[in-house]
């Protein structure tokens, strides 16, 4: 079937919301509309007469709805989608399955970086660093507490669970995810469970971590790698990128046998004109595992004040004029829609605050902004 989501059909993105102290559902990290879930995931998520309905659309090859427009996006510049990249991991026959297949958990939000595209919500070093944050005097809660995560898991049909995915903030920032594991050993057969983790690249493990792993049918960790040097610090602070470069030769030489490493990117304002200097890097370093088994570069767009929305004609053009029409960079571009002032305000008005904020400055980062938005001088300046 060509509209085929094998997230739609059998995955479960459930988040703890740690403003609102609530858990949701949906079943992906893209889809826009999420489900409250207080007691019960079966009941509340699994068995909701909406997701039942988007199921059985999508089984009968309905177009996809608004709730998927990351992917229709994607898939409409002619680049590799969330829904097919997780058809290819997952398979094409699930229906309307009777059991979550892919979980994607989000209940731990401790970080060691502030990251731009981010937020407090998901990031405690972002709730230290940002005085708007400490002003409101939002009451974010660091992590569901681990009673609660497991009591409510329990209620979730997992007897064919397939893939578990950890987010983060940083998920191997603690031990969270180990206990949740630990835990589910006694309900699931680990040796059939595709482990995967997004991380920020800052991190190892020890090696009672690594043992663990092995216990799985295969571990994937995917670093978000946005960039190179100066630009991905800027992005990711306070990141360093020497360091961050040596971790990931360290998960290169110490990768448990059944793992695999990727490397995903979001690509918005601060990255896609040097799309091709991460490229060259995972060309040279980051090609393949000690086993060699290949190591992907992928990426999702970025949203918010540094999403595409915010680039400028000027900005457009030099992307064109550098990437020739057959590249992935070119094609996002070509039909970009530009010169959004609401969007370049956002931009430049985020980009001072939290320079100000960090210490840093994006004119010495990114000089060739001074071009590319000359025509908005008022906007760019402190």
């Amino acid at each position: 079937m060509k509209k085929y989501c094998a997230d739609l059909q059998g995955g479960l993105w459930l988040q703890y919301n740690a403003e609102e102290s609530k858990w949701y559902g949906k079943p992906c990290c893209m889809y826009r509309e999420k489900f409250p879930i207080n007691e019960n995931i079966n009941l509340e998520y699994w068995q909701h007469p909406k997701i039942i309905a988007e199921r059985q659309a999508n089984l009968a090859g309905e177009e996809l709805s608004r709730n998927c427009s990351e992917c229709k996006f994607t898939e409409a510049n002619n680049n590799y989608s969330r829904r097919q990249a997780w058809n290819d991991r997952l398979g094409t026959n699930w229906k309307l399955p009777d059991s979550v297949i892919e979980l994607d958990l989000h209940c731990d939000f401790s970080c060691n970086l502030a990251c731009r595209i981010c937020g407090p919500q998901y990031s405690t070093l972002w709730r230290q660093v940002d005085p708007q944050y400490k002003i409101e005097e939002k009451k974010f809660k660091v992590r569901a507490t681990n009673n609660t995560v497991l009591d409510l898991l329990k209620t979730m049909p997992a007897h064919n669970i397939k893939q578990i995915h950890f987010q983060g903030g940083e998920p191997l920032l603690s031990n969270t995810h180990i206990q949740v594991l630990e835990k589910l050993q006694d309900h699931v057969d680990l040796s059939q469970i595709t482990i995967w983790y997004h991380s920020n690249g800052t991190q190892r493990v020890s090696d009672s971590v690594l043992k663990f792993w092995e216990k799985f049918k295969m571990l994937e960790i995917y670093f978000s790698l946005d960039d190179l040097g100066p630009r991905m610090e800027y992005q990711r602070w306070p990141m360093k990128w020497t360091e961050v470069h040596e971790n990931m030769l360290w998960w290169k030489e110490n990768l448990p046998h059944n793992g695999l490493l990727r490397i995903e990117r979001t690509l918005g304002v601060l990255n896609a004109f040097w799309a091709d200097e991460l490229e060259n890097w995972h060309q040279q370093y980051f090609l393949q595992t000690k086993y060699g088994d290949p190591i992907t570069l992928s990426y999702h767009i970025c949203s918010g004040a540094y999403s595409l929305s915010a680039v400028s004609e000027l900005y457009k053009q030099a992307v064109l004029d550098k990437f020739t029409p057959n590249h992935w960079v070119h094609n996002t571009f070509k039909d970009l829609k530009t010169d959004s002032t609401m969007a370049i305000n956002g931009l430049f008005a985020d980009l001072n605050r939290h320079d100000q904020i960090r210490n840093q400055s994006w004119k010495s980062v990114y000089p060739e902004f001074l071009k590319w938005y000359s025509k908005y001088v008022d906007l760019i300046q402190v």
